[in-house]
């Protein structure tokens, strides 16, 4: 990626990267100094420790995180009066015991948000939202529309339990983006499989990062990748969904250099851009109801081939924007205004809504005037 990397680092100099120790404050402003007038992505990595010099405050960080009067020497909390966050937090528990429709949400910080005693004592209805793969997934999205060489780099513990996207949406979406993902794990407790998974189908790699110091050498690693990275994409002629011997040539002036890979070809009998297994969701080798036709490319006879229809819909294409009980990629007419999905493409209007359909020439009538 040509970047340099700066991070705190207790030992010293670290491989891959160049280490500084960060423990004074005109340090960490003279590095700011020396790096703004850098030219090329940089990066300065910090690791903050919350009360560090104060042992009661560091092994109770998130008390600590925002605190009123407390006695130095044992590091008692002084007595206070309520505050609104803990007249908050009782009045919620209450509350949520009388009605089991109430449910309590945080992204972090739970004793901060009052929420430590709803955790305590109802924890079945409290959620600590995590949203890893729904932000690896905005993050394909938007690497995809840029220019050059694109990849995403996710850090994290593995954890996601509130994501609306799944780790196969995310592993499809790279695939059709084009988008390699490299994953960090980073920690000592790691959820690793998904994290493999993710890099494995996506063309990234998988790093385990057990503390912050091992950072600077995985971005230097993932750097060396990235910059020695060659992709090629082709459109094969074989649509027979067998194994067939591939070629390579690479020509740099009088240097060449050559391989021979053996590619693994989606059957595709129809020719329609969309595979006999994607085609024929039941695996059963029939066409079942629900299912385009692996036989025909135009199952619905609109004028679009079966992989152009999904296309077009793209996340709507089992969706049913008429109602009658066809979805998109099934129906002749998917938004019941009396013109094929297929007309309406090649006439410019939107097959997906009826009110946007082409317009319908008015017939010639002679008119006859007499006296």
């Amino acid at each position: 990626m040509g970047h340099r990397h700066w991070s705190h680092s207790d030992a010293g100099s670290s491989a891959g990267g160049d280490a500084l120790t960060l423990d004074k404050l005109d340090e960490l402003i003279d590095t700011f100094a020396r790096v703004k007038e850098m030219k090329g992505p940089r990066i300065i990595h910090i690791v903050t420790k919350k009360g560090k010099g104060f042992p009661t405050a560091e092994s109770k960080p998130e008390l600590f995180h925002g605190i009123g009067p407390y006695c130095k020497e044992t590091g008692d909390i002084e007595s206070k009066a309520e505050t609104w966050t803990s007249v908050f937090g009782d009045t919620i528990v209450r509350l949520a015991k009388a009605n089991k429709k109430i449910i309590a949400i945080t992204a972090g910080m739970c004793l901060g948000t009052g929420l430590k005693r709803f955790r305590e004592e109802i924890p079945d209805r409290f959620f600590a939202k995590r949203l890893f793969y729904d932000a690896v997934y905005q993050a394909i999205t938007d690497t995809s529309v840029q220019i050059g060489q694109k990849a995403v780099i996710a850090m994290t513990d593995g954890r996601d339990n509130a994501s609306g996207y799944s780790h196969s949406d995310v592993i499809s979406h790279a695939q059709s983006s084009g988008v390699p993902v490299f994953t960090i794990g980073l920690g000592k407790s790691v959820h690793t499989a998904k994290l493999q998974l993710i890099a494995e189908q996506t063309g990234g790699l998988y790093f385990e990062a057990p503390d912050s110091s091992d950072l600077a050498s995985i971005y230097q690693s993932i750097a060396i990748v990235l910059r020695n990275q060659y992709v090629i994409t082709f459109d094969s002629s074989y649509r027979d969904g067998l194994s067939h011997a591939m070629t390579i040539m690479a020509v740099d002036g009088g240097l060449y250099g050559s391989d021979e890979e053996m590619i693994f070809v989606c059957q595709d009998s129809d020719f329609d851009g969309l595979s006999d297994a994607e085609e024929d969701a039941n695996g059963n080798g029939i066409w079942d109801p629900g299912e385009t036709n692996f036989e025909d490319d135009d199952t619905d006879d609109d004028g679009l081939k079966d992989g152009e229809e999904k296309a077009l819909w793209g996340d709507d294409w089992n969706a049913d924007f008429d109602g009658d009980g066809v979805i998109n990629i099934l129906d002749f007419d998917s938004d019941g205004d009396g013109f094929s999905d297929g007309e309406e493409v090649q006439k410019g209007t939107n097959p997906g809504d009826p009110d946007d359909h082409p317009r319908v020439a008015m017939p010639w009538i002679p008119l006859l005037l007499s006296d």
